[in-house]
C-alpha cells in the first residue's frame, strides 16, 4: 500500500507554536464566597486581552488551593466541622465547574492542589508543568483584573535587550508615587539609569508584591530557590531580602553594596501617578470576606 509521508510544518507554523509558548499565564485561586461561580474568574481570564502582544494561544495555568488544615489549632477555633464540609463542597463543584468550561480549551489547563500550597506552592507546582520552550510567566490573583492596555510586546524586548536589569515588572493596583519607591541605592546603580524604553515607563523599586506581575521564568525559579518556605505568600521574604542592611563596601567614600536591590527589586510598570493597571474584581469586598489568604 502507499506509505502516507508525514506532513511538515511550515516554518510560520513553528514560529508560531514558539510564539504561542513564549509566555505562561498563571491564575491563583481559592475558595471565596461566591463559589462555586466561575463570574470573578471570567472577568480575570476576559482582563488578558488588555496584554496587547500577548499571543491568544498562550499557555493559562488555573490553581486552585485547599482551604487550610482543619487539624491546624486556629483553624479548629474559628470554625466548625459542618462549616468546613460545606466549604469542601462548593470547592469541589467549582473544580467541576472549572472542568466542564475549560478542559476543552487546549491551552487552559487546571491545576488543584491536595492541600494547601498557597501562593508560592501553588506557582512552583504550575511552573513544573511549564513547557521547556516558555521563558516568561505572568502571575495572576484572580480577585486582579488588568484595566488597561498593557504593551506585552515592549516588555518581552526590553527584558531581552536587558536581561541583567530587568527581571520583574509589577503592575499597579492604585497610583504610585516615584517617592514611595526611594531606596538608599537609588540612583547609585545602572538599573536605575532609565525609566522609558521601548515606548513603555518603568520604574525601579525595593518592594515586592503578590499582586499580578510578569516575569522571566528563570528568575522566577531563582526566588522560590531563595525562599526558605515557598508555601505561603512569596511578598514577605522577599520584601525581607530587600530590606536586609546592605554592607559598605570599599570605594570612593565607602560606597554601599546594592547588589540586593540591583538584583531582586522589581520595577513598576507605566507613568507614576497614572491609572492603575490592574483593579481589584469586587470593591465592595464580598469576594474578600472568607479569603483564605486573608489579603
Amino acid at each position: 500500500g502507499n506509505i502516507e509521508m508525514p506532513v511538515k510544518s511550515s516554518e510560520n507554523d513553528q514560529k508560531s507554536d514558539l510564539h504561542d509558548k513564549e509566555t505562561a499565564v498563571i491564575i491563583t485561586t481559592n475558595l471565596i464566597p461566591s463559589h462555586p461561580s466561575l463570574e470573578m474568574l471570567n472577568e480575570t481570564i476576559n482582563s488578558l486581552q488588555y496584554l496587547v502582544g500577548l499571543s491568544p494561544n498562550a499557555p493559562i495555568y488555573i490553581t486552585v488551593d485547599r482551604p487550610e488544615s482543619y487539624a491546624h489549632p486556629r483553624v479548629s477555633k474559628r470554625t466548625t466541622p459542618e462549616k468546613r464540609l460545606e466549604e469542601e463542597r462548593r470547592l469541589e463543584q467549582y473544580i467541576g465547574a472549572l472542568y466542564a468550561a475549560f478542559a476543552k480549551k487546549k491551552n487552559h489547563q487546571i491545576v488543584v492542589n491536595g492541600f494547601q500550597l498557597h501562593i508560592g506552592g501553588s506557582v512552583k507546582k504550575a511552573l513544573g508543568l511549564f513547557d521547556p520552550e516558555t521563558k516568561y510567566l505572568y502571575y495572576v490573583q484572580h480577585d486582579l483584573k488588568f484595566a488597561k492596555e498593557i504593551n506585552h510586546t515592549a516588555i518581552v524586548r526590553t527584558m531581552e535587550e536587558y536581561p541583567h536589569i530587568v527581571r520583574l515588572v509589577r503592575f499597579s493596583k492604585r497610583p504610585f508615587f516615584v517617592e514611595d519607591h526611594e531606596h538608599i541605592c537609588r540612583n547609585l546603580t545602572e538599573a536605575d539609569m532609565f525609566t522609558q524604553v521601548n515606548g513603555i515607563t518603568l520604574t525601579k523599586t525595593y518592594q515586592w508584591s503578590d499582586n499580578n506581575h510578569f516575569a522571566t521564568v528563570k528568575h522566577y525559579g531563582e526566588i522560590l530557590a531563595r525562599v526558605s518556605s515557598v508555601e505561603r505568600p512569596l511578598e514577605g521574604p522577599m520584601m525581607h531580602t530587600l530590606k536586609k542592611k546592605q554592607a559598605k563596601v570599599a570605594g570612593p567614600g565607602g560606597e554601599i553594596d546594592c547588589s540586593l536591590y540591583d538584583y531582586w527589586g522589581p520595577y513598576m510598570h507605566g507613568t507614576p501617578r497614572s491609572s492603575p493597571d490592574i483593579n481589584h474584581t469586587d470593591g465592595r469586598e464580598v469576594y474578600a470576606k472568607d479569603n483564605i489568604y486573608g489579603n
